[in-house]
Formats: structure tokens, C-alpha cells, sequence
């Protein structure tokens, strides 16, 4: 099959010809070989060849040997990665969702969220308070001399919505044992998401052995 050549009239005969001896068959059987040891590397493996394969067509004016196969297997690979992505996104949410479900199973577990939620949110924001402070501060605009009698407001409240956050996270910690919450809360959401995955890939190889002892 021939393709346009109208923009193909200044390449030299010579290397129209060298084009035309090109064949792909070989890097389509790489490629191929390439994706069942390795996705990325054969991916990756099949763009280059693909790209050289139809720069060698543009030059040749004609369809080379192998250049449908690494196009096919290209577009195939790549529709792949979606897949992949959502089903990664679906094991995730179940997992998630697990966690979540066995996290407030028993009010113990609630409490400690809480706590912990609590700390959580007062860090947070004692950080916007100093980020708030620090801009006033490269803006020089901390000078009781250039600012208005009304603006000293503002900052006492920002200075107080710094330190009465740290003032209750150390009566937190002292008092109501929020460090302890935090950690049991934080060990307990990394053991039931493990448990989460573990469950997923319980079913995922029970249903693999399913399959090869049915065939």
C-alpha cells in the first residue's frame, strides 16, 4: 500500500529505499516478550519503535512489516493503565471503607478518634495562625507605629488563635491522654487497612486457584 507523498519530495532516493528494507516483525516479537516479563519497560520499548516505525513509513511511502502489530499492541497496553488505575482505585475504596467500618465498631475506638480529630484540627490550626503571623511580619505591618488602633485587634487574635490551640493540646496531652489516642487511633487504622488488603488478595488468589483447578 502506498501512502501520500506530497511531502516527501525532497527526501533522497537512497533513503527512501533504505526505509523501504526496514521490517518490524523483530521488535514486535521484542515488544511482545517485553510485556510479559515487564509492563513499563515494554511500553516504553513499543513507543520508540512505534515512533521510528511510522517516521520509516513517511519515508518509505508505504506500510513496513510489523508496524500494525506494535501499533495494536501499543493502543492495547495503554487502554491497560485506566484499567489498572480503576481497579487500584476500587480495591483502595474497599479497603478504605473496611478500615473505616471496623475503626467505629466500638465506642472505645470512637473516643479515640476523636481525641485525635481534635488534636488534628488544633495543629492545624495553630499552623494557619503562624503562617498568618509570619506574613504580617515580612510585610512589616507588626510596628504598632504604622498600623491603626483597631488593627491591634486583629493580631491579638491572631496571636490568641495560636497559642490558646497550644494552650489545649498541652491540657489535652495532660489530661485527657490525646497523645495515647493518637498513637492506638493511627496503629489501629494502619493494622485494619492491612487486614483490608490482606482480605482483597485472599480473594483475589482464591478465585486464581478456583479458576486453574476448573480448567
Amino acid at each position: 500500500m502506498t501512502l501520500p507523498n506530497n511531502k516527501n519530495a525532497n527526501i533522497p532516493d537512497a533513503e527512501r529505499v533504505f526505509a523501504r528494507m526496514k521490517s518490524y516483525i523483530g521488535p514486535s516479537i521484542l515488544v511482545f516478550f517485553l510485556y510479559l516479563l515487564f509492563y513499563f519497560p515494554g511500553l516504553v520499548t513499543n513507543y520508540i519503535y512505534r515512533k521510528e516505525a511510522k517516521r520509516m513509513e513517511h519515508i518509505a511511502e508505504q506500510k513496513l512489516p510489523g508496524t500494525g502489530c506494535l501499533g495494536v499492541m501499543f493502543w492495547l497496553n495503554i487502554l491497560n493503565i485506566p484499567l489498572l488505575a480503576v481497579t487500584i482505585i476500587i480495591v483502595l475504596l474497599y479497603a478504605l471503607g473496611k478500615t473505616i467500618y471496623k475503626q467505629f465498631s466500638d465506642m472505645k475506638t470512637i473516643k479515640e478518634f476523636a481525641k485525635t480529630l481534635a488534636f488534628i484540627i488544633l495543629f492545624v490550626i495553630i499552623i494557619v495562625a503562624e503562617s498568618q503571623i509570619e506574613d504580617l511580619r515580612n510585610l512589616h505591618t507588626m510596628n504598632y507605629i504604622d498600623i491603626g488602633p483597631f488593627k491591634v485587634f486583629d493580631h491579638l487574635d491572631l496571636y490568641a488563635m495560636k497559642y490558646i490551640p497550644i494552650l489545649l493540646i498541652i491540657l489535652g496531652i495532660a489530661i485527657n491522654g490525646w497523645l495515647q489516642a493518637l498513637i492506638a487511633t493511627l496503629k489501629k487504622i494502619s493494622v485494619h487497612f492491612v487486614e483490608s488488603m490482606s482480605d482483597v488478595w485472599q480473594f483475589i488468589n482464591a478465585s486464581y486457584q478456583e479458576n486453574i483447578t476448573s480448567t
